[in-house]
């Protein structure tokens, strides 16, 4: 009868006078001992929770059973160390109950330890998938750490219409409206509030419902009335999505104070401000918003990565490094840091090897973690490193068996390796264990075309299709097996088909104008390319049209194209940036000048403009190139190219010992690039030194070097 109060009429009090009335009838029965002391603790009576364990050991001391209240009851009264202590104990006698586990990640997600945390809720919501608490508690921490995909998909089966669980609705609209999705948190605020039978929730719903049907007055007194007078949170989440629908900030912000009061030590209100503020343009707010948000929750991750990105977009690496660095000093299993850490060395100009190093540490602090291990293989691919991409893609296939994202990452490492069948075999196990996602078939469809297999490559990518009706990727998949078979009007048919379907959009035209370059139709592909930019004034585009232009020997009108661009987004940098290339690749380098210091005049600090320019002055023999290398290699350090530059820029400078000291390290950072070799091997013997010019190009001949380069190095041994 108890049960029935508790989970039908949730009628607390009458639940526990039905208890006791099973504890007169026995009073050694645990079940019921520990249904009040549940039920006391959710009251936050402690004194009576704890009055009542009391009695519990009394009649077992011993019993896992007593064990498992004493823990949950110093969690409740703020003993963290004693509740885990008790909690491992229990671990260790019951591995695999999920009240035990879930009990555990409820201690971790307090004390912060968010990756233990999750490890033990997802195992407890998977032995007892029924269990609410849990994977309520598991999104909550997934969420806390930046990964609102995973927290929404935890959700998932708590919210479906036979379920509608209302912690699980108001979480849902958390996660939105922490990734600034007001439309959807809205959505999800309402369904929680319909879920749960509580008036004030109610009155929230129909406040939202007032408010969508154009009776805002009415809805945002009552929301504001039910802020006042209601404990909770939902009706001031209520309350700042309905504000920001309306993009009233100030009135938004209000809300949030609202909010802050309720949780005074809590990030969200924090984070939701630096939004808001952020939305006013005032990043300063936004900012000392976000270091409050981490001070009351110095692992919330959402917060910490903002921040970091802050401090990048300031020119402040080191200090974006070190909220990650921060985070790993808590937490050094915590992978999402790390990465954060991968990214910013990376762009720091940390070598592969840094980079692999770091990955590796990743994959070892969470063996069970898939993430890491594709981010290790990733970066071995993009170093064209094959066999490493292979060997960690094996050994994380082997340590997580069945995953599709790992089987297709080995498929495609093995595919680097020019093993088309056993990637093949690969990109199978990853389509069997993810039916309903199309990246496979795709994957599939590549593999098959390697090999020359075309009929089984268009079974593939028309597999792809039935599974994402509106995949581009499919279609150009369907696109190349209709070209690599000569059946050019299917290929036409593929993208004219794509132009019925998004008449509005560039995609199917840019197809079609693909088609024709690949047959060398100039006029046809410019026409697809003009009927494109008409649809999407795309800087891609119009830099393919104008390179078109001249290549189909229309140079006026490429000239007119170009100016007509220029006059109309006259600091688009990038399509200022395509006019420079194309000069230098007609070894105007005059010409290409004018356009980087243009670039430069828009943006003062373009390292990689910077750069180009002080290629080009010392292509012409001028005065100057040092100074833009040296601001180039401030701006962006560690870089080989502007390293190999900047050294072509002091030999300029006739300051030869700088100038092999700057090509020597662009060589140790970039080993495998034989033009750095030979660019050394160069000024070795501008200086005089034959044996380290020799050694230089015995070594580049080791490289593969293109032929330009390799017979250039063929001409500099003869000479020497």
């Amino acid at each position: 009868k108890g049960d029935l109060l508790v989970a039908g009429k949730r009628e607390v009090d009458e639940a526990v006078n039905a208890y006791r009335k099973a504890l007169a009838a026995d009073p050694a029965f645990l079940p019921a001992h520990g249904a009040i002391i549940s039920l006391l603790q959710q009251k936050r009576d402690l004194v009576g929770a704890r009055k009542q364990f009391a009695e519990v050991k009394k009649i077992a001391p011993e019993s896992p059973v007593t064990r498992f209240f004493e823990a949950q009851l110093a969690l409740a009264e703020g003993d963290l160390k004693s509740a885990r202590e008790g909690a491992q104990k229990l671990l260790s006698i019951a591995p695999d109950n999920a009240r035990v586990l879930a009990l555990m990640g409820e201690i971790e997600h307090r004390v912060g330890a968010l990756l233990p945390a999750e490890r033990h809720l997802e195992r407890a919501a998977d032995l007892a998938p029924e269990f609410v608490g849990a994977r309520n508690l598991l999104a909550e921490t997934q969420m806390r750490s930046g990964q609102s995909d995973k927290a929404l998909a935890t959700l998932e089966p708590l919210l479906q219409p036979s379920r509608r669980d209302p912690t699980a609705l108001a979480l849902a609209a958390e996660v939105y409206l922490q990734r600034g999705d007001t439309a959807k948190a809205e959505a999800f605020l309402t369904e929680a509030s319909k879920a749960n039978p509580d008036n004030a929730k109610l009155q929230a719903a129909l406040a939202l419902t007032q408010i969508s049907k154009g009776d805002a007055n009415a809805g945002f007194a009552q929301l504001e009335s039910l802020s006042s007078r209601d404990s909770g949170t939902v009706a001031d989440l209520a309350l700042i999505t309905a504000r920001l629908q309306r993009n009233e900030l100030d009135a938004a912000l209000a809300a949030v104070d609202k909010l802050q009061a309720k949780q005074p030590n809590k990030p969200l209100p924090h984070m939701l401000r630096s939004r808001i503020l952020a939305m006013r343009k005032d990043m300063a707010g936004a900012r000392a918003s976000l270091e409050k948000a981490v001070a009351a929750d110095p692992v919330y991750f959402p917060a910490v990565s903002a921040l970091a990105q802050m401090d990048y977009a300031e020119n402040k690496p080191e200090a974006a490094l070190k909220r990650f660095e921060a985070v790993l000093e808590r937490q050094p299993e915590n992978y999402r840091a790390l990465v954060g850490v991968v990214q910013l060395r990376r762009r720091m100009g940390a070598s592969p090897q840094e980079i692999a190093s770091l990955l590796s540490r990743g994959v070892s602090l969470n063996p069970a973690e898939v993430a890491p291990r594709l981010l290790l293989i990733e970066h071995y691919m993009a170093q064209s490193d094959a066999q490493a991409a292979q060997q960690a893609a094996r050994e994380a296939v082997a340590a997580i068996p069945g995953d599709g994202q790992l089987e297709a990452a080995l498929g495609r490492a093995l595919l680097a390796s020019n093993d088309a069948v056993a990637a093949i075999a690969a990109f199978n196990r990853a389509a069997n264990a993810q039916p309903g996602n199309s990246l496979p078939q795709l994957l599939l469809g590549d593999a098959y075309m390697r090999q020359g297999t075309y009929g089984a490559a268009q079974q593939r990518f028309q597999r792809a299709l039935e599974i994402e009706p509106k995949s581009l990727v499919a279609r150009e998949g369907l696109i190349k097996v209709a070209m690599a078979q000569q059946r050019v009007k299917d290929a036409i048919k593929v993208a004219q088909d794509v132009q019925k379907e998004r008449p509005n959009d560039a995609a199917g035209y840019l197809m079609e104008a693909d088609i024709h370059k690949q047959l060398r139709h100039w006029d046809p592909a410019i026409s697809s390319f003009e009927a494109a930019l008409e649809r999407r004034r795309s800087v891609e585009t119009a830099m393919q049209l104008h390179a078109l232009y001249s290549t189909a020997g229309r140079t006026a009108e490429a000239d007119r194209f170009a100016a007509k661009w220029m006059g109309d987004q006259p600091r688009d940098t990038r399509f200022m940036a395509h006019l420079a290339s194309m000069a230098m690749d007609k070894s105007d380098f005059a010409g290409a000048e004018a356009k980087y210091r243009q670039i430069l005049a828009v943006q003062p600090n373009d390292p990689i403009a910077l750069n180009n320019l002080a290629s080009v002055l010392v292509q012409q023999g001028k005065p100057g190139a040092l100074g833009f290398a040296e601001r180039a290699q401030q701006l962006l350090p560690d870089q080989p190219p502007i390293m190999d530059t900047l050294a072509s820029a002091l030999a300029a400078a006739n300051q030869l010992s700088k100038a092999i000291e700057w090509q020597q390290k662009a060589v140790e950072k970039a080993p495998t690039t034989p033009v750095y070799r030979l660019n050394l091997a160069k000024l070795h013997v501008k200086a005089g030194d034959r044996g380290a010019a020799r050694a230089d190009l015995d070594a580049l001949a080791k490289l593969s070097p293109s032929p330009s380069v390799k017979a250039e190095s063929e001409s500099l041994q003869k000479a020497l």
